[in-house]
């Protein structure tokens, strides 16, 4: 849909867009192609696609796609999102805050990829991304649109203030590209900010499997939860869910075996040795 049918639609279906819920949306039909041609879609893929607003890039994926299961938020606009996917008997609309679903239940049921599309919120995006990383780690592949700033700190590198969590977490997955930008001017209302899309892409063999993802994405805000502190300051005191206290000595021990010195802070160590280190605490972690 471009700019004239976008307002038509807002205009019959009687529709004022949500400042709060970062409702821009997007009307420039080459870039929804785009982004569609990026997802690589096929006949055997489930895509789950959060935050299909009123269907511009959904109509894309669906005659692409074996099932889309596009989740939205604001109710508001569900009459002319049911109205634009008529149409098409493979797509399932899901009412609801994709922070409160739970994705992996979403998908079950299909054996083939699974593959995200998603066009993310600024407020949550950081939250989204990461829990899409951690209950979809099988996943095929993200494809993720957000603003410029948020992409840029996602993407920060190691020793930067921006270096977190989710851009480390991304890393221990596979590879994040950042593989388009998108200009103010595609989305109605306009915002005040550029936005860009960004790919993640497994690796055969990453660094932390996937069953341990989530357990991995609380020991790295514990390690980030005090930035000015020491990685040692933070951790003092952490333990894992049946295993005791471990103890200044040997915290000492596992972060010079990184190597690292006690003195380093989080945001200097890369993905690897963050893998390295959690993995070190759950072996030390195990039953006698």
């Amino acid at each position: 849909m471009n700019l004239a049918q976008t307002k038509a639609l807002l205009s019959r279906f009687n529709i004022q867009p949500t400042r709060s819920l970062g409702q821009n949306f997007l009307v420039d039909e080459r870039v929804v192609s785009r982004i569609s041609d990026l997802a690589e879609l096929t006949p055997e893929d489930l895509v789950i696609e959060i935050g299909p607003g009123l269907g511009h890039l959904t109509v894309e994926l669906a005659p692409k796609a074996g099932r889309v299961i596009a989740i939205e938020i604001d109710r508001h606009v569900l009459p002319a999102l049911d109205h634009n996917l008529a149409s098409f008997d493979t797509v399932l609309l899901i009412h609801g805050d994709a922070l409160n679903q739970d994705l992996k239940q979403v998908c079950q049921g299909w054996s083939g990829p699974v593959k995200v599309v998603a066009n993310l919120p600024y407020y949550v995006t950081t939250d989204l991304m990461l829990k899409i990383m951690t209950e979809l780690p099988f996943c095929q592949s993200l494809t993720l649109m957000m603003q410029k700033e948020a992409a840029e700190r996602i993407m920060a590198p190691i020793g930067s203030k921006g270096y977190s969590p989710v851009g480390i977490i991304a890393a221990s997955i596979g590879t994040l590209h950042r593989v388009l930008s998108v200009g103010r001017g595609s989305y109605f209302p306009q915002p005040h900010v550029d936005s860009v899309v960004l790919q993640l892409k497994p690796h055969p063999t990453p660094l932390v499997a996937a069953q341990d993802l989530a357990k991995f994405g609380k020991f790295l805000h514990v390690c980030f939860h005090q930035r000015r502190k020491t990685l040692y300051n933070n951790l003092a005191g952490f333990t894992l869910a049946g295993s005791g206290k471990i103890t200044p000595e040997l915290w000492t021990n596992l972060i010079e075996t990184l190597p690292a010195d006690r003195n380093v802070r989080a945001e200097s160590l890369t993905p690897t040795q963050f893998a390295k280190l959690y993995y070190s605490i759950i072996e030390i972690s195990k039953p006698v």
